[in-house]
């Protein structure tokens, strides 16, 4: 499938530059604080489903059960790497690209950079806003890291399978990027 590959090679230009996605987290016992460690070779999972869903439903403009999109993520997601990618065909209708990503790897605005700079590369093949992943300029002065990875261990823990965490019954709006038919 051409449209895989392109995926692929655009995903591959933008972990370039957003690395600790395709790093792993590294929880050493306590009093250590976990850290992110990317050596060469590191990757991100990226499987390819086919899906038989109903597309044009998962695609409407109406919220739903959060539970028809758990097929939509990879089942191989586990905590500790930083993120893994499923794309699911729907055959003569459409793709769906899901991202599971570890909190600790990047916050929400970080991660929407790095779905935008991918989306860029995929289209442009062009250099645009670069990233920073300087830890040391971000001041901590609550002490939340420490909170966070307490609460990150505590939920290792208690997590009974790789997909727990989104097993809840909440209620999705959707996100729909409409094509480009130019």
């Amino acid at each position: 499938m051409a449209a895989e590959s392109s995926y692929r090679h655009s995903l591959s230009l933008t972990l370039r530059h957003f690395f600790p996605f395709a790093a792993n987290l590294i929880c050493p016992p306590p009093p250590n604080h976990s850290y992110i460690s990317y050596k060469k070779g590191d990757s991100v999972l990226v499987s390819v489903a086919e899906s038989d869903s109903d597309f044009n439903h998962l695609t409407a403009n109406q919220a739903r059960d959060n539970t028809v999109f758990h097929h939509l993520l990879s089942e191989e997601t586990h905590a500790v790497p930083s993120m893994a990618v499923q794309v699911t065909v729907f055959p003569n209708s459409g793709i769906s690209i899901g991202i599971a990503v570890n909190d600790v790897a990047a916050d929400g605005r970080s991660f929407n950079h790095f779905v935008k700079f991918w989306a860029s590369m995929s289209v442009t093949h062009r250099l645009e806003d670069l990233p920073c992943h300087e830890k040391v300029l971000v001041e901590d002065p609550d002490g939340l890291a420490s909170i966070y990875l307490n609460d990150w261990r505590n939920f290792l823990k208690n997590c009974s399978a790789p997909s727990s965490a989104n097993s809840g019954g909440g209620v999705t709006p959707p996100t729909v990027v409409p094509q480009d038919r130019s």
